[in-house]
C-alpha cells in the first residue's frame, strides 16, 4: 500500500546508513535540497552580425515552478568555442523576471556557434549543470556559399548501449537503449545487425530519432559483442558487463489510468523490497514489494506521478538503491496553450498587424500567464524549428545533466515515431545518473546569498605599520552618466567594511577611499570583490557547442540584398559586406576612442601619468588653456559670447552632461585628456555651451595596483553596472508618418512582458519591406507555475506600393 508523504519534502540522496529502522525513517532522514530555475526566452537562436538579440528571463522555484519572489543579481554572458566570455551583463530580476538584450554590432565575434550563458548568484553555489545554458549562431553577411560536402560514411561511429534499470541481468530478456554518435559527440542514425564476437546473430539495431534506439536480447554472462553496420561503418561498442546476480526495474506496460513495472531478479528473495516514487528532489510516496518470487509486477497509478521526469527507484531490504527507471509522464496538468489569432492570413509590407491572444487553458480564479512573444522571419529557423523552448528546458535541459541535442524535437510527433516514445528513448539513454536532482546541496549547506546589487569589501590598513585600521571612514563613489553617488561607511574593529547592494546602471566610475581619523587618504586599503567576478566554464557547458545546420541560403541573400540597399540608402554606413565592399572612412585627429557630442575641441592636453600629483583636474587646468580663469574650483571663459562669462562652462564626462562637484572628485589618475571647447563647436550643444565647456575624458582601464601606488588609500576602477534596458524598435506606419528609410526587421516584432488570460489581449505592429513568410512564438509562465507556449503562422505577401 502506498503511504503518501507530501508534508515531507526531501531530496533522496543515497548515503546509506546501517543503523536505519524503517523506509519511514530512511526516507524522513534524507536532506532537504533547493535548486532554481532560470529560462531566457529569445527572439531567435540565429544571429547576424549587427544584429541584437532580445530576451525575456524566468526565475522559478525549480520544484514547483512558481516565480522565485526576491529580488537578485543576474549574470549573462556570450562564451565562444574556447571558453571565452566574449560578452558579458549584469541584469536585476524581480519578481522573477528580468528583459535585457545583447547587442552583435560589430563583426569582432567569429562566425559560429555561441553558449549563452544566464545564473544568479544563488545558482552560483549549486552544479554548473543548473546554470541556464542556450547555442546560438553568428553569422556573416554573405551571398557565397561553400559546397555542400557528402558526409564521411567511413567513419566511426560510437555506440553506447544502456540496459533498462542501469544493469544487464544473466539469462534474462533486456531491454536495452542505445546512443549512436560521432567523435564530436553528435547523434548520427544507424542501421546494422548485433552479433557475438563468435559470429551468431542476436538483434537488429535501428536508431529511431537523434542517434537513439531500443533492442531487446537475452543476455549471456561473459559473452562478448560486435556490431555490424549496413554502410559499413566502423564501430566502437560500449557495453556493460553482464550482472549473474541482481535485480532491475523495468517498464512493462503504459495505462491510461497509470503505468505498470516489473521487477526481476536471478533469484528468489523472502524479504520485501520497495519502490520509491520521486519528482523534482522530493519524495512523495513508496510502495512496499512483497519478497519471495523472483519477477513481481507492481502498478503505478497517475495520481502517483507527476507531469515530466519521475525516479523510480527500487530499494532492497538494506535500504540500499539496486536499481533505477526514469519515466516521463506527459499530461497537460502543467500546460497552458495560449491562442494566438492574426486579424489577417495574408498582408502587404508595412500594413498594420493585429494578433489576439488570449489562453485557451482555463485559468483558476485570480491566475494570469506572463507571457513574452516574438514574430520572426520563418527562414530564420533551423531544419527542426527552434532546438529550445520554455517547455523543453523546465522539463528536460534543467532536469538532465549534459545537453540534450535538439530538445524541443522530443515533444513533437515525427512521421515515424510519436513524442511519447522519444521522451522515453531519452530516459532510458540519460540514465538516472544524469538527473540534475541527485546530488544537490541540502539548505544547511547553502551560504547565504545576498539580494541584488553590487558588492564592494575589504579591508583599512594604517599605512605605515600595517595594522587594520579599525572604525574609520570609508567613501565609495559612483560616477555615471546620470551624475554621482556618494555612499558612507565605517571598517569594524578588524578593519573591514562592507557596502553592499549597490545599485546603478551602466558603466560608472567607482572610487573608494579609506580615510584615517583625520579624513586623509593615508591608509593601505584592500579590495577584496570588485565589481562582478567570473564564474568558470566548465567543460560540460562547451559540449552544448556541437555542430548545427545552418539557415536557409534564400535567408543569407535576403539579408545580403538588404544590408546592399541600407548602403544606398546611407553612404556613409560602416559596413562590410564580402570581401570585395569596403566602405571605409578616414580616420580623424580625434578619433582615439572617445565619445565626443562635438567635432572638434578648441584645446586638448593629455594627462600624464606624473599629473596625478595635482589635487584636482581644477587645479590641473589652471594657465594650461589660453583664455581660462580659474579660481579655486570656478572657471570662466574669454570668447564665449561676452567679453567675461559670468557664469559656469557647461561640464561634460565622456560626453555626458554632468555636475561641477562629479568633476572635481575624479582622481587625476583616471583622467586621459582634458579639452576645453569654445565658439562653434560649443554652440552645438545649445544655450547650455554659450559659456564654453569643460570635456573630462576618462581612461578606459587603469590597473588597481598603479592606482593604489599613486594614490594611498584608494581604489578607481570603471566597473559595469546593471544593463540599462532599452526598447525593441517597432515603427508605426501612417501617411502622415511614412518613411522612406528602409525597413528590414528580420525580428519583425518583440515584446518581453505581456500579461495574459481567458480574454482576449490585442496587439499590433507593423510588417516591413521584406516579402517573407513569419512564425509567432509565445512562451511564459503563469502565476501557479504553469508552462504557457503559443503558436501561429502568417505571410507578408503583397508589396504596398504607396509605402514602398
Amino acid at each position: 500500500m502506498f503511504k503518501n508523504l507530501t508534508p515531507i519534502v526531501v531530496l533522496l540522496l543515497f548515503v546509506f546508513s546501517a543503523t536505519a529502522q524503517s523506509i519511514e525513517n530512511y526516507v524522513a532522514d534524507q536532506p532537504n535540497g533547493q535548486i532554481q530555475k532560470l529560462y531566457l526566452h529569445t527572439d531567435r537562436e540565429f544571429y547576424f552580425w549587427g544584429d541584437t538579440l532580445w530576451f525575456s528571463a524566468y526565475l522559478v522555484n525549480g520544484q514547483n515552478h512558481t516565480y522565485f519572489a526576491d529580488s537578485l543579481n543576474m549574470h549573462v554572458e556570450l562564451i565562444d568555442k574556447e571558453g571565452e566570455i566574449v560578452r558579458k551583463e549584469l541584469l536585476m530580476v524581480v519578481n522573477g523576471f528580468s528583459k535585457g538584450y545583447l547587442s552583435f554590432n560589430d563583426n569582432t565575434l567569429e562566425e559560429g556557434n555561441y553558449l549563452l550563458r544566464a545564473y544568479t548568484d544563488f545558482m552560483q553555489v549549486q552544479q554548473p549543470e543548473n546554470l541556464f545554458n542556450k547555442t546560438i549562431t553568428i553569422s556573416a553577411v554573405k551571398n557565397k556559399f561553400p559546397e555542400d560536402k557528402a558526409e564521411d560514411i567511413g567513419s566511426k561511429v560510437y555506440i553506447d548501449f544502456l540496459p533498462e534499470g542501469g544493469i544487464l541481468l544473466n539469462e534474462k530478456i533486456n531491454r536495452v537503449a542505445f546512443k549512436a554518435y560521432n567523435r564530436l559527440g553528435k547523434s548520427v542514425d544507424v542501421k546494422g545487425t548485433l552479433f557475438t564476437m563468435s559470429g551468431k546473430k542476436v538483434a537488429d539495431i535501428e536508431s529511431s530519432f537523434q542517434g537513439l534506439g531500443v533492442l531487446f536480447f537475452k543476455s549471456q554472462a561473459g559473452e562478448k559483442y560486435k556490431i555490424e553496420l549496413d554502410d559499413d561503418r566502423q564501430v566502437s561498442l560500449n557495453i556493460p558487463e553482464v550482472s549473474e546476480i541482481g535485480s532491475k526495474l523495468a517498464l512493462s506496460l503504459v495505462k491510461k489510468n497509470g503505468i505498470q513495472l516489473r521487477v526481476e531478479s536471478t533469484e528468489a528473495d523472502d524479504r520485501p523490497a520497495y519502490l520509491v516514487c520521486m519528482h523534482r528532489g522530493m519524495v512523495n510516496n513508496y510502495i512496499e514489494i512483497p519478497g519471495s518470487e523472483k519477477d513481481k509486477l507492481v502498478d503505478l497509478k497517475n495520481d502517483v506521478l507527476s507531469t515530466g521526469i519521475n525516479r523510480l527507484v527500487l530499494v532492497n531490504s538494506d535500504l540500499q538503491p539496486v536499481s533505477e527507471r526514469l519515466y516521463f509522464k506527459t499530461t497537460q496538468d502543467e500546460f497552458v496553450n495560449i491562442e494566438v489569432s492574426p486579424n489577417k492570413e495574408e498582408y502587404s509590407t508595412r500594413e498594420e498587424i493585429e494578433l489576439d491572444l488570449k489562453s485557451e487553458t482555463k485559468l483558476t480564479k485570480g491566475e494570469l500567464a506572463r507571457v513574452s512573444m516574438t514574430v520572426i522571419n520563418k527562414d530564420l529557423l533551423l531544419k527542426n524549428g527552434n532546438a529550445q523552448t520554455i517547455q523543453s528546458y523546465l522539463l528536460l535541459d534543467s532536469e538532465l545533466n549534459g545537453p540534450v541535442d535538439n530538445a524541443a524535437a522530443f515533444f513533437k510527433d515525427s512521421e515515424n515515431i510519436e513524442s511519447a516514445e522519444k521522451l522515453d528513448l531519452l530516459m532510458l539513454t540519460s540514465g538516472w545518473s544524469s538527473y540534475s536532482w541527485n546530488n544537490l546541496k541540502s539548505v544547511e549547506e547553502m551560504p547565504e546569498i545576498a539580494g541584488a546589487g553590487l558588492q564592494f569589501k575589504g579591508k583599512v590598513r594604517k599605512l605605515v605599520t600595517q595594522k587594520p585600521f579599525a572604525d574609520t571612514d570609508v567613501l565609495l563613489n559612483i560616477i555615471g552618466k546620470e551624475g554621482s553617488v556618494l555612499f558612507n561607511g565605517k571598517t569594524n574593529e578588524t578593519g573591514d567594511f562592507l557596502f553592499d547592494n549597490v545599485e546603478y546602471f551602466d558603466t560608472a566610475l567607482v572610487i573608494i577611499q579609506g580615510l584615517n581619523n583625520k579624513d586623509k587618504r593615508y591608509t593601505n586599503l584592500e579590495l577584496a570583490y570588485p565589481g562582478q567576478e567570473t564564474f568558470e566554464v566548465s567543460e560540460k557547458e562547451l559540449d552544448h557547442l556541437g555542430d548545427r545546420e545552418i539557415v536557409s541560403v534564400g535567408m543569407y541573400r535576403q539579408k545580403y540584398q538588404n544590408e546592399l540597399k541600407l548602403s544606398e540608402f546611407y553612404p556613409d554606413r560602416n559596413t562590410r559586406i564580402l570581401e570585395e565592399i569596403k566602405v571605409v572612412r578616414s580616420k580623424s585627429e580625434f578619433d582615439d576612442g572617445h565619445y565626443r557630442p562635438y567635432p572638434s575641441p578648441s584645446h586638448s592636453i593629455q594627462v600624464e601619468d606624473w599629473h596625478s600629483s595635482y589635487v584636482d583636474v581644477f587645479q590641473f587646468i589652471k594657465g594650461r588653456f589660453p583664455n581660462v580663469w580659474v579660481t579655486g574650483d570656478h572657471v570662466r571663459m574669454r570668447g564665449t559670447g561676452s567679453i567675461y562669462a559670468s557664469t559656469e562652462p557647461l561640464y561634460l564626462l565622456d560626453g555626458f552632461t554632468v555636475q561641477k562637484d562629479v568633476i572635481k572628485n575624479i582622481p587625476m589618475v583616471q583622467i586621459d585628456k582634458v579639452e576645453v571647447i569654445k565658439g562653434p563647436f560649443a554652440a552645438i550643444l545649445g544655450m547650455n555651451g554659450a559659456n564654453g565647456v569643460i570635456s573630462i575624458l576618462t581612461r578606459t582601464e587603469v590597473s588597481d595596483n598603479y592606482t593604489n601606488q599613486l594614490i594611498a588609500g584608494t581604489f578607481v576602477k570603471r566597473i559595469n553596472g546593471f544593463q540599462k534596458y532599452r526598447e525593441f524598435y517597432s515603427p508605426r506606419y501612417t501617411v502622415a508618418s511614412d518613411s522612406e528609410i528602409p525597413d528590414y526587421r528580420q525580428t519583425l516584432y518583440w515584446n518581453p512582458a505581456m500579461l495574459v488570460d481567458d480574454k482576449s489581449q490585442n496587439v499590433s505592429f507593423f510588417s516591413c519591406d521584406n516579402l517573407a513568410n513569419y512564425k509567432i512564438f509565445v512562451e511564459g509562465i503563469t502565476t501557479t507555475g504553469k508552462i504557457c507556449i503559443g503558436e501561429a503562422d502568417f505571410v507578408v505577401n503583397k508589396r504596398n506600393l504607396e509605402s514602398f
